[in-house]
Protein backbone atom coordinates (compact mmCIF):
# COMPACT_ATOMS: atom_id res chain seq x y z
CA UNK A 1 0.00 0.00 0.00
CA UNK A 2 1.33 3.81 -0.99
CA UNK A 3 1.89 4.64 2.32
CA UNK A 4 1.01 8.54 2.03
CA UNK A 5 -2.38 7.78 0.74
CA UNK A 6 -2.48 5.44 3.74
CA UNK A 7 -1.68 8.25 5.77
CA UNK A 8 -4.51 9.87 4.70
CA UNK A 9 -6.48 7.42 4.81
CA UNK A 10 -5.81 7.19 8.67
CA UNK A 11 -6.18 10.99 9.30
CA UNK A 12 -9.67 10.85 7.27
CA UNK A 13 -10.53 8.09 9.66
CA UNK A 14 -9.17 9.82 13.01
CA UNK A 15 -11.48 12.73 11.92
CA UNK A 16 -14.74 10.94 11.10
CA UNK A 17 -14.32 9.03 14.91
CA UNK A 18 -13.94 12.94 16.38
CA UNK A 19 -17.32 14.20 14.40
CA UNK A 20 -19.37 11.45 16.07
CA UNK A 21 -17.56 11.46 19.49
CA UNK A 22 -19.55 13.17 22.51
CA UNK A 23 -16.49 13.29 24.77
CA UNK A 24 -14.61 17.01 23.89
CA UNK A 25 -10.65 15.52 25.18
CA UNK A 26 -11.39 12.50 23.03
CA UNK A 27 -12.37 14.46 20.12
CA UNK A 28 -9.54 16.87 20.30
CA UNK A 29 -7.45 13.79 20.46
CA UNK A 30 -8.77 12.34 17.61
CA UNK A 31 -8.27 15.90 15.63
CA UNK A 32 -4.68 16.06 16.51
CA UNK A 33 -3.89 12.53 15.44
CA UNK A 34 -5.49 13.56 12.16
CA UNK A 35 -3.36 16.30 11.76
CA UNK A 36 -0.50 14.31 12.51
CA UNK A 37 -0.49 11.69 9.86
CA UNK A 38 -1.44 14.42 7.67
CA UNK A 39 1.32 16.12 8.25
CA UNK A 40 3.71 12.28 7.54
CA UNK A 41 1.99 11.83 4.68
CA UNK A 42 2.84 15.47 3.03
CA UNK A 43 6.32 14.65 4.18
CA UNK A 44 6.36 11.44 2.72
CA UNK A 45 4.37 12.63 -0.95
CA UNK A 46 7.26 15.71 -0.82
CA UNK A 47 10.15 13.16 0.23
CA UNK A 48 11.25 15.31 3.26
CA UNK A 49 12.43 12.75 5.64
CA UNK A 50 13.72 15.45 7.83
CA UNK A 51 9.63 17.07 8.02
CA UNK A 52 8.72 13.15 8.32
CA UNK A 53 10.91 12.74 11.82
CA UNK A 54 10.00 16.06 12.93
CA UNK A 55 7.67 16.94 15.28
CA UNK A 56 6.69 14.70 18.43
CA UNK A 57 9.40 12.30 17.49
CA UNK A 58 6.57 9.20 17.72
CA UNK A 59 7.18 7.00 15.54
CA UNK A 60 4.29 5.11 12.86
CA UNK A 61 4.09 2.19 15.83
CA UNK A 62 2.85 4.64 18.45
CA UNK A 63 0.79 6.49 16.04
CA UNK A 64 -1.07 3.27 16.09
CA UNK A 65 -0.80 2.46 19.43
CA UNK A 66 -2.15 5.68 20.54
CA UNK A 67 -5.01 5.18 17.95
CA UNK A 68 -6.02 1.43 19.35
CA UNK A 69 -5.95 3.21 22.67
CA UNK A 70 -8.61 5.79 21.75
CA UNK A 71 -10.60 3.21 19.81
CA UNK A 72 -10.96 1.19 23.51
CA UNK A 73 -12.07 4.43 24.70
CA UNK A 74 -14.65 4.92 22.06
CA UNK A 75 -15.84 1.28 22.77
CA UNK A 76 -16.29 2.13 26.30
CA UNK A 77 -17.97 5.43 25.47
CA UNK A 78 -20.47 3.27 23.57
CA UNK A 79 -20.73 0.25 26.54
CA UNK A 80 -21.50 3.24 28.89
CA UNK A 81 -24.20 4.52 26.74
CA UNK A 82 -25.67 0.76 26.55
CA UNK A 83 -26.12 0.49 29.85
CA UNK A 84 -27.69 4.26 30.31
CA UNK A 85 -30.48 3.22 28.47
CA UNK A 86 -31.29 -0.35 29.94
CA UNK A 87 -30.78 -2.19 26.88
CA UNK A 88 -28.69 -4.96 26.29
CA UNK A 89 -25.78 -4.13 24.91
CA UNK A 90 -25.61 -5.82 21.69
CA UNK A 91 -28.92 -3.75 20.55
CA UNK A 92 -27.88 -0.23 21.69
CA UNK A 93 -24.38 -0.56 19.72
CA UNK A 94 -26.13 -2.10 16.64
CA UNK A 95 -28.39 0.71 16.74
Amino acid sequence: MDQPFYLREQAGRCRRLARDCTDPMLRDSLLTLAEEYTGRASAREDHETAVWQAGSGEDTRTLIDRLAAIGAAINHERQEYARSTHEPASLALAG
